[in-house]
């Protein structure tokens, strides 16, 4: 499976998907998010791609926490160079 931004949209309105990614102060951390509106109760089109990052729900914490696509390490277990 190819990973790019697209792909990796559609699994997160699919269902729940790990990203691990490296936060702005290069720490590395593991999300555990969804699009999904049955999951979130919230319109997908509500959180948009804003400048470069994209807010998911963090289904561990119940809030919505935003990744920047560059900082992205790999997405369901498949490494990625950024995406």
């Amino acid at each position: 499976m190819s990973i790019n931004r697209n792909t990796v949209v559609n699994l997160l309105k699919e269902g729940t998907v790990e990203i691990k990614f490296t936060k702005t102060d290069g720490s590395l951390r593991v999300l555990n998010g969804t699009l999904n509106e049955e999951l979130t109760g919230v319109e997908v089109a509500a959180n948009p791609t804003e400048g470069g990052a994209l807010s998911v729900l963090d289904t561990n914490l119940g809030e919505y926490r935003a990744f920047r696509w560059e900082s992205v390490k790999s997405v369901a277990g498949t490494a990625v160079n950024g995406l």
